[in-house]
Formats: C-alpha cells, sequence, structure tokens
C-alpha cells in the first residue's frame, strides 16, 4: 500500500501542525482500539521525514474519533503539549526556529537524551485516514466512491517497555514517591492539571492511571482529560499533588491486605 500523507488540517491548534512535514506508512500496528469505548486508538508507526536524523523513526500515533467528547480531547492534548514544549523549551535554553520545519526539529531536540522529560514527547498533530475504515461492499450506482474520512491525530516520540505503575512500586523509604512528584511538578509548572492519574475503580485499593515506569523512572502519559489552569486557580495543581500524596499514602498503607478489604459481604458476593 502507498504512505500515508499527512494532510493540511483546516483548523489551527496551538501545537505544531506537521501534516506537510511528516509521511505516516501503512501498515499501522494497532496498539489499543478505543472505538468500542469511544476513546482514542493507538497505533505504532513508522514515519518518514527530513527532520529525522536518517529521515525515518518510529513513533507512537494517537487517532481520535470524530465525535464532539473525542475532538475535546483532542483539543485538551494539543494545548496541553504545547504548553509542555514551551515549558521545556525555556528551561533547557533549546532555541526555537520559526520555520515549521525547524520548530519540529527543535522539538526533536528535546527528545534527543540529552533532556530528561517525564512526559513521552509530542512532535505535533495531523490528520490521517481513518485506518478502521472499509469501504462499502456494494457501491452505489453512478455514484462517487466514498471518500476516506480524515481523522484529528498526534504524533509522539515512542517508548518502549512501560509498565504501569503498581501499589508494589510504592516504597515505605518514600523514593518512588519523590521521583512520582518530580515527574508531576514539571507538568504544574506548566500550569497543566492532569485530572486522570487515579484508578478510582479499584476503590478502596490504590490505583494509579496514566503513571508509568520507563527504565524505572516515572513517566506520565495521556493528557487528553487535562486543562490549563490560570494563576488566579492555581490551587487546584496544589490540590492534585495532594491527591497524589495521599494516594501513595494509601498505597503503603494498605500493602499486604487481602483483596476486597474494606468493602461488605453482599458487594464482595458481585465481585
Amino acid at each position: 500500500m502507498p504512505p500515508v500523507k499527512g494532510r493540511q488540517n483546516p483548523e489551527t491548534y496551538p501545537l505544531l501542525d506537521i501534516s506537510t512535514l511528516v509521511e505516516v506508512q501503512q501498515p499501522f500496528t494497532i496498539l489499543s482500539d478505543g472505538r468500542k469505548r469511544k476513546r482514542a486508538s493507538a497505533f505504532c508507526v513508522d514515519v518518514l521525514s527530513d527532520a529525522f536524523e536518517g529521515g525515518q523513526e518510529r513513533c507512537f500515533l494517537k487517532i481520535f474519533l470524530p465525535d464532539a467528547a473525542n475532538t475535546a480531547c483532542f483539543k485538551a492534548e494539543c494545548e496541553a503539549n504545547h504548553a509542555l514544549h514551551q515549558y521545556a523549551s525555556e528551561n533547557t535554553k533549546v532555541l526555537t526556529g520559526k520555520q515549521p520545519l525547524e520548530v519540529f526539529k527543535t522539538h526533536l531536540q528535546l527528545s534527543n537524551g540529552k533532556h530528561r522529560l517525564s512526559w513521552p514527547l509530542c512532535y505535533g498533530y495531523i490528520s490521517v485516514e481513518d485506518p478502521f475504515f472499509h469501504p462499502p461492499v456494494k457501491k452505489r450506482q453512478n455514484g462517487p466512491e466514498q471518500p476516506v474520512p480524515q481523522l484529528h491525530g498526534l504524533l509522539f516520540q515512542h517508548y518502549e517497555d512501560l509498565t504501569l505503575v503498581s501499589p508494589d512500586d510504592i516504597d515505605g523509604g518514600g523514593v518512588m514517591q519523590a521521583k512520582i512528584l518530580a515527574a508531576l511538578a514539571p507538568i504544574h509548572a506548566a500550569r497543566i492539571l492532569h485530572r486522570d492519574l487515579e484508578e478510582r475503580t479499584v476503590w478502596p485499593e490504590a490505583g494509579f492511571r496514566n503513571i508509568f515506569l520507563k527504565d524505572g523512572e516515572p513517566v506520565i502519559l495521556d493528557f487528553d482529560h487535562s486543562q490549563m489552569i490560570q494563576e488566579r486557580d492555581e490551587k487546584r495543581l496544589q490540590e492534585e499533588e495532594t491527591q497524589m500524596k495521599e494516594l501513595m499514602a494509601k498505597a503503603v498503607e494498605n500493602r499486604g491486605r487481602e483483596k476486597g478489604w474494606g468493602l461488605s459481604k453482599e458487594v464482595l458476593r458481585l465481585l
């Protein structure tokens, strides 16, 4: 199959539009199919670009459904990743060019290993053909072929061998707690409220969402529920930090307890 070229998006978002700077190659490797849950889907893809060293790189591609809820998630991710780019560029003294390709290359400098980021770098947004689209078996007589739908996509630095943080990773000595708070600190410094770091479905046990370990170091993913915070609302960032401290304390406190502790017998019978 021919490569899928990114196409210019009719709307503009604060994040860099790299539609004309990359070619996303087929086939896509599906990592997560979010259609049944009406969520974004995730893919591992090979991408061609003059900005990459060697002209090609393995990337993580997140594609959003075209409904209003997913569009809102896409916009939230664009705003958050744009803010993270600005924060990282200012604090690493990486100079940003003016032309799109120069800006793209600047983004790549932040992912070259010299700068320790606690989130996967988002290269920018593109419009891509729906990878799940199948043309109708029956074609309309004398009618044009149904075009492949174009969907919003975000292209990220690809991380391999990530593992979700579990309560067992939270040590009594506070080492991992300090690392997680340090990973969250620059995100809050960029005025981003993540809003999706706790797995509430496992209550009363402690559960984590979107905090992963890469080579033993925490990285924070998925900003599709995030919110940019104004200076007057900074206390909400402090509240999220406090909630994370309480969640990690709960993980240490609950260690060794049987699964389902704290639930009534009636609830346990339903599990």
